[in-house]
């Protein structure tokens, strides 16, 4: 089947693709850099506030379970996630930090990113453009959730995985905060160093950490998005 490609681009970080095709049973707008997924949003008016990747939906019930006001994410790709965030939860404050400029504009041309933009942008949304950690560095806001979501196509930020992040990352947090990493690894087997190295290094400054599978039913061994939560104590 054809599916028409509405956009190509060549980013910094890889050669961005828009193109209309079927994800989910539905018809999607799907963002690829260099030929892996980035975003999605359904082409359906009536479902693009829902977040179509199953780790995002992961995110957003663990994200609900407790009240949140400002909310830090780090890669920002084609916005589906702010965007399904600000719809549902009008209570929240979002900044979002995106190294690749090129992505708003993707965002809100090609992903209908304009219906929030519009409306939300300096009240309740507001985008840096810059390096993730540099701003957890420089920034002096708190904030109840950071969530680090931060890839280049397939290819995990992984200096967004190391001390000095965890460190930074603590001091951005109000008490009782919370940190959510969106992580490629298993629970066992030759993926799972990247896991068991993350447990370590955010238990030395966080109380709680957990690892949790986006499909549980997966085999153990199985290379796979997991949601890994630290908290501080209140």
């Amino acid at each position: 089947m054809f599916h028409p490609i509405i956009r190509k681009m060549d980013l910094d970080t890889g050669r961005a693709l828009v193109r209309e095709e079927f994800f989910r049973g539905h018809l999607v707008r799907m963002l690829t850099v260099d030929g892996a997924m980035e975003s999605a949003v359904y082409k359906d008016k009536n479902l693009r506030d829902k977040p179509p990747f199953y780790y995002q939906e992961s995110m957003f019930s663990l994200m609900a379970e407790e009240e949140v006001k400002d909310i830090l994410l780090i890669g920002g790709g084609g916005f589906t996630f702010p965007r399904a965030v600000l719809q549902a939860c009008p209570q929240v404050r979002m900044r979002v930090v995106e190294i690749e400029g090129a992505m708003v504009d993707i965002a809100r041309e090609c992903l209908w990113f304009d219906e929030i933009y519009d409306r939300e942008i300096d009240k309740r949304l507001f985008i840096t453009i810059g390096d993730g950690f540099d701003y957890l560095r420089e920034s002096d806001e708190k904030y109840d959730l950071i969530i680090n979501d931060a890839f280049s196509g397939s290819t995990q930020d992984m200096g967004l995985l190391m001390p000095d992040t965890a460190e930074a990352v603590k001091e951005r947090l109000r008490p009782g905060g919370r940190y959510m990493i969106n992580l490629i690894t298993s629970r066992t087997g030759e993926y799972a160093m990247t896991g068991m190295l993350q447990k370590q290094i955010l238990s030395e400054c966080f109380e709680n950490v957990e690892l949790i599978p986006v499909h549980p039913d997966w085999k153990a061994e199985q290379r796979q998005n997991y949601i890994v939560i630290a908290k501080l104590n209140k």
